[in-house]
């Protein structure tokens, strides 16, 4: 048989443990990269590293919505045109109100980036009950702009696509039942960390002279996006620390797309569920619900939001708060 191995790169721990394994056995890859436009510049610096370290290329990809917006918009168009003739295109549109529908369509515009084109296109940010940003911005770029192609390549039975995938049992409950290899309707699924935990995948690092991402010595549990919709307390109060900038994005951000959304209003976490703050949709003000609020309000604190913690506060940026004990 022909195999042709493709590694999935986000710039964390566990991918670069499967680059480490995959060069050192001497496997012939393609490592891959989908830069969802929300990553932190020091993830972004540590693909290069990692080229230079291990000698190999990882190819970037990203998601292009510029097509989506602008049928988006010509539908609402369509939709404004006929308002008043009582035609509709669907029952979410016939509650929209031309004011509404000439705010949206005078600034939905692709701006470029892959994770602010998507949440502008839907009107909103993702959720941890709408995570349509990992199906979106990582798993379909991977499959439709490397997967397919190199599948019409290799049109032979003697050909097959190994997908490697940096997963471990002891992420999640949901992850413990995994098995090492399945195969879907695309390739073949490779997890060859499977087993392993944190203190092996960094020991995995030590051993070929490979330094981890930066961001796990700034407190980090995760690399991917800067910050990730996923993130909990006290992950943001690590972010707010050390890369206040990207809350500053993302504040930006939730600007733009609520001027994109039906009811005007557009916040990067849910505000149900931070205490004291309003469940009810017609009460979040963005002002008041934001990130930065979410952050000042409730991230830097401690005792439920209640009282500033700070001990932590005080500390200054860039000095090594790693959670997996990697400081010297």
């Amino acid at each position: 048989m022909n195999y042709k191995n493709v590694i999935s790169v986000s710039g964390g721990k566990d991918s670069t443990a499967m680059l480490i394994l995959a060069k050192s056995r001497g496997f012939d890859f393609r490592a891959v990269f989908a830069d969802t436009g929300n990553e932190h510049e020091i993830t972004i610096e540590y693909l290069e590293y990692l080229e230079n370290a291990l000698d190999i290329k990882i190819e970037r990809y990203k998601a292009d919505f510029s097509q989506a917006i602008n049928k988006r918009r010509e539908t609402l168009i369509n939709h404004l045109i006929n308002l008043d003739a009582g035609s509709g295109y669907g029952r979410r549109l016939k509650q929209w109100t031309g004011t509404d529908l000439l705010r949206v369509i005078d600034n939905l515009h692709a701006t470029g980036n892959p994770f602010l084109d998507l949440c502008m296109l839907k009107g909103r940010f993702p959720s941890s009950r709408a995570q349509f940003c990992t199906e979106e911005l990582k798993r379909h770029v991977i499959d439709f702009q490397v997967m397919l192609p190199l599948l019409n390549e290799c049109n032979d039975d003697r050909t097959k696509i190994i997908s490697w995938q940096g997963v471990r049992k002891q992420e999640s409950h949901r992850r413990s039942s995994l098995t090492h290899s399945e195969i879907d309707e695309l390739c073949i699924i490779y997890r060859p960390i499977l087993e392993l935990n944190h203190n092996e995948i960094f020991a995995l690092h030590k051993k070929h002279n490979i330094k981890p991402n930066p961001l796990y010595t700034r407190g980090m549990n995760r690399v991917g996006c800067m910050p990730c919709i996923n993130a909990g307390k006290a992950e943001m109060k690590q972010v707010s620390l050390e890369a206040y900038q990207h809350i500053n994005k993302i504040a930006e951000w939730e600007q733009k797309v609520a001027l994109c959304s039906k009811r005007g209003k557009a916040t990067f976490f849910q505000v149900g569920d931070v205490p004291g703050w309003p469940k009810e949709l017609e009460l979040i003000d963005i002002t008041k619900h934001g990130i930065k609020n979410y952050v000042s309000d409730y991230a830097v604190t401690s005792r439920g939001g209640r009282q500033q913690d700070m001990i932590t506060n005080m500390m200054e940026p860039g000095i090594c708060r790693s959670n997996y004990g990697l400081c010297e």
